[in-house]
């Protein structure tokens, strides 16, 4: 363990206790890339992955070297500090080392999902309008496909990464303050298009201690972490692979998407993980599929939502008998409730409690706070260093704090027993997959621009107990239209377009939405249907 973890305190402190305790102050300079890399041993195994070109073992001082050298290659090719460069990717080497040079040098990382559609991809792009886009073999025709943005591939031609790390010297980092912005990461909206959410260096800082308890006191000697959330969504960058490689702890990743329950035991089980950060999908589909999951043995898994018992017990009594946490982690605001066995886990009164460092609230529609286990919204205290700068180009939505100083997590919740708190699903017109946040907005665009559908909504709907999934309502132009047939086709052109995971799974064709009094769809009264 090269950085002590930021909760001093040993396993099986009582929350009152964790959450009264100190934290570490954030110092006034840092910068992700270099406490990640340089502060680590270079003799190390920091990254194992796993292409189409075979497996790839990496120490510290490898990726150090090549991540140097290439944000020398991005200076060169006119990157300054500040541009952004956006990268659509999935768990390969070349990820992790494009968003360390990236930071390196004072520019802003945007981790983009590779599995998004042309669509969904120019949303992304035309807002934060990058200098670079670093592509592979399956994302640069969706890239390219979604607008002129110059584009940089892993391997081929004279600017690609590869190219770009063996043509130049390394480089020194610059020296950022840790207010400064290192990553724009992308979530859906209800009403409007997906929003940017810029985060600065302070960010990693800000989220380790909820990621270190969530992980079972994380590191542990002998730890190896692996998720199969995308290295381009929070859940994936900074409840994994940063927290993983900032602590010195080797990551394993592999380009195939999850879940794929033979290839993820077999990829556990071969590289010795100890350390699972996963949403309950995945594990589900791991669950349901009967491979045989004998000899691992986790050390912790840290679940990105809430589960039920079953899955819990199926997990405790399959892989080991983990520590086994749920957290929460709205990404402007950072993971702000969950669990932390063996300190407190969830009971019959509540999902968890409020991490370390974080002062939360419930609130009713008037701003006072909900008596009696009443939901209300959840908010939690402006200023944490794990919160958002601001809403890149979006200046309506960057201000979400209100007169106390509180900030909006976009989540309903109760509190409950003594400081528990019962989390209750998202805002209406949102969609929790496992960390991702699905908006409305874009999939309701999509259906829309179709020749069928006159109106479309979208909300989140049960899928099991714990788990939602994308439903439509859709208003059909002509009676005709409303067809399983036409069903069929409009979920497939929205997967088409905005990517699989956007695609609704549900579509229910009706006469009519219901509207609120200036003309837009009343979401939450559909979601209650």
């Amino acid at each position: 363990m090269v950085h002590q973890r930021s909760i001093g305190l040993p396993p099986g402190t009582p929350w009152q206790a964790l959450v009264d305790a100190p934290l570490e102050e954030i110092p006034s300079r840092f910068n992700i890339a270099v406490a990640c890399l340089e502060d680590q041993p270079a003799g190390d195994l920091a990254l194992v992955t796993a292409d189409e070109a075979g497996v790839h073992r990496f120490t510290f001082g490898d990726i150090a070297n090549r991540t140097a050298r290439l944000a020398a290659g991005l200076r060169d090719v006119g990157v300054m500090r500040g541009d952004r460069i956006a990268i659509a990717l999935p768990q390969r080497w070349e990820t992790v080392v494009t968003l360390l040079a990236t930071m390196r040098i004072g520019a802003i990382a945007v981790p983009i999902d590779p599995e998004h559609g042309p669509e969904a991809m120019s949303h992304r792009l035309s807002n934060c309008a990058p200098r670079l886009v670093v592509v592979d073999d399956r994302s640069r025709p969706v890239v390219e496909a979604a607008g002129d943005a110059a584009v940089i591939h892993v391997r081929e031609g004279k600017r690609s990464v590869e190219a770009l790390i063996a043509f130049h010297q390394p480089t020194p980092a610059i020296d950022t303050a840790a207010t400064d912005p290192a990553m724009i990461l992308y979530e859906g909206r209800r009403e409007s298009p997906p929003a940017g959410i810029v985060l600065p260096h302070q960010a990693l800082l800000g989220w380790l201690p909820s990621i270190e308890l969530a992980l079972g006191w994380f590191p542990a000697e002998g730890d190896v972490v692996w998720t199969p959330s995308p290295w381009t969504e929070p859940a994936g960058l900074l409840a994994a692979l940063l927290p993983a490689l900032y602590h010195g702890a080797p990551v394993v990743g592999s380009t195939t998407p999850s879940p794929d329950p033979m290839r993820d035991v077999e990829l556990i089980r071969h590289n010795g993980v100890t350390c699972v950060v996963s949403s309950p999908e995945v594990l589900r589909a791991l669950a349901r599929s009967g491979v045989d999951v004998e000899g691992i043995e986790l050390r912790s898994v840290a679940i990105t939502g809430f589960v039920e018992s079953a899955l819990s017990d199926w997990i405790a009594g399959s892989l080991g008998e983990p520590l086994i946490n749920e957290f929460a982690a709205p990404t402007h605001v950072g993971p702000v409730v969950g669990t932390a066995a063996p300190s407190w886990t969830r009971n019959s009164d509540g999902h968890g409690h409020p991490y370390p460092g974080f002062e939360v609230a419930v609130l009713a529609d008037d701003g006072e706070p909900t008596l009696g286990g009443e939901s209300g919204r959840l908010v939690v205290r402006t200023g944490h260093p794990a919160g958002a700068l601001e809403f890149w180009r979006r200046p309506e939505l960057t201000d979400t704090s209100d007169d106390d100083g509180w900030t909006a997590t976009g989540l309903a919740a109760a509190r409950v027993g003594d400081g528990g708190v019962r989390l209750m699903g998202r805002e209406p017109g949102t969609v929790d997959l496992g960390g991702r946040v699905v908006g409305a907005w874009e999939i309701e665009r999509c259906l829309e621009d179709d020749s069928a559908v006159a109106r479309a909504a979208v909300v989140a709907s049960p899928d099991t107990p714990t788990t939602d999934t994308v439903k439509a309502y859709v208003v059909a132009r002509h009676r005709a239209d409303a067809t399983p047939e036409t069903a069929i086709r409009l979920a497939t052109r929205c997967g088409e377009r905005l990517g699989p995971h956007l695609a609704p799974k549900r579509i229910s064709f009706v006469s009519e939405l219901p509207l609120t009094p200036d003309g837009t769809v009343d979401h939450e009264v559909l979601t209650g249907r």
